[in-house]
């Protein structure tokens, strides 16, 4: 939603000479630079467009380290561009590799399976595959010996958030607000963290990674039960579906909430998600957790998901939150940041479970690698 926004706010472009590129906005948005590098806005040249037409994207143009080499159902080759500026600081002319080859597998532990087995170089780790790589060392969790040799674990800086949704569209008793703090207390975030063998998780008390006021959710299954009882809801919280996805990590974690839910009185029956639902946008489930990815590490990218603006599918609607966000985005106040904060915690709008960052696996041959270039699905078999 912020690409289209950007899109729409702008006034006019202009081409002062033959290096720069000027936008006029129609109003101030601190954000629009970084809106730059979604691929909805990438400045592109215009006779690559004019000679391919509609076919453009079959063949892809830019000014990085990288020339398309070649491109197939298996693969994707790109070889050095022998024309690019930038220099090491050694003043040694980058990129070091002769050719990239990014190999595409219809499932991502098919990928990781073939890291481990020495045919590619790089590949994300999914949670599947973490209890195989990691081991617990007291409160560390470290890659196993047999691993750690030959590879190295690179994570990149932006977390994902993953909640507890609730299907408040289908059924209307997750619009109270009562129901939905109790589902907050009652979640046993520990017990996740110990269920999760991955590097760096953090159990999510807030909208925010670090909480930007005195107030978190903490495990209070007596609270939870309160609020229930407050709410009125006791006898219609019966018959709930809960879903999950057809992987073990997935089924697994569903598990888990639902013995916690159950602790506070309220049975769940687990459904399988089901692709032809999907596909028909009729859901099957009341609740479901589900993944948040974020461009950014910083408060205010986390928190702009709650605005009606950025993000219309959070059922969160406060006049009073969309108000201060206008505001924070003309004058980036960090104090109108917590009041943002803290109205989320006041109703929020699904449990916060936990976060995580995204990890890949890499050969340990390759150094100093960036964590932002990693932030796509591709695996890599590299060429020295």
């Amino acid at each position: 939603m912020a690409i289209f926004r950007a899109g729409y706010n702008i006034q006019e472009i202009t081409i002062p000479d033959s290096f720069r590129v000027r936008f006029l906005l129609k109003n101030p948005d601190k954000d629009f630079p970084n809106s730059l590098n979604q691929e909805m806005l990438y400045i592109v040249p215009f006779e690559a467009v004019e000679k391919y037409g509609e076919n453009f994207s079959f063949h892809p143009i830019g000014s990085g380290p990288f020339a398309f080499g070649s491109w197939n159902e298996k693969e994707l080759v790109l070889v050095k561009n022998k024309k690019f500026w930038a220099k090491d600081r050694w003043a040694q002319k980058l990129p070091y590799l002769d050719k990239i080859i990014v190999i595409f597998f219809p499932d991502i532990n098919q990928a990781i399976k073939s890291l481990l087995d020495g045919v590619v170089d790089l590949s994300p780790i999914t949670i599947e595959f973490a209890e195989q790589l990691f081991k617990r060392d007291g409160e560390k969790i470290q890659v196993k010996e047999e691993f750690a040799q030959r590879l190295q674990v690179i994570r990149c800086p932006f977390p994902s958030l993953t909640i507890l949704l609730f299907n408040s569209k289908e059924n209307p008793v997750f619009k109270n607000s009562m129901l939905r703090k109790a589902l907050d207390y009652a979640i046993n975030r520990e017990e996740i963290k110990n269920l999760l063998i991955i590097p760096g998780i953090k159990s999510a008390c807030g909208p925010t990674f670090n909480s930007l006021c005195d107030f978190e959710y903490e495990y209070d299954p007596k609270k939870a039960i309160e609020l229930i009882h407050k709410s009125g809801l006791d006898k219609k919280l019966v018959g709930l579906k809960f879903q999950y996805y057809p992987t073990p990590f997935s089924k697994m974690l569903v598990q888990l909430l639902q013995k916690q839910m159950a602790q506070i009185g309220i049975k769940t029956e687990l459904v399988c998600a089901s692709r032809v639902a999907v596909l028909r946008g009729n859901p099957e489930w009341d609740f479901g957790a589900v993944s948040i990815s974020f461009h950014d590490s910083t408060p205010a990218v986390q928190l702009s998901i709650y605005s009606s603006s950025e993000a219309p599918w959070v059922d969160f609607k406060s006049e009073k939150f969309d108000s201060l966000w206008e505001l924070y985005k003309t004058i980036h106040d960090d104090s109108l940041l917590a009041r943002m904060d803290s109205l989320v915690l006041e109703d929020p709008p699904f449990v916060f479970l936990y976060w995580t960052y995204p990890l890949y696996l890499v050969n340990k041959k390759f150094k100093n690698i960036d964590p932002l270039l990693l932030l796509s699905p591709y695996i890599y078999e590299c060429d020295e």
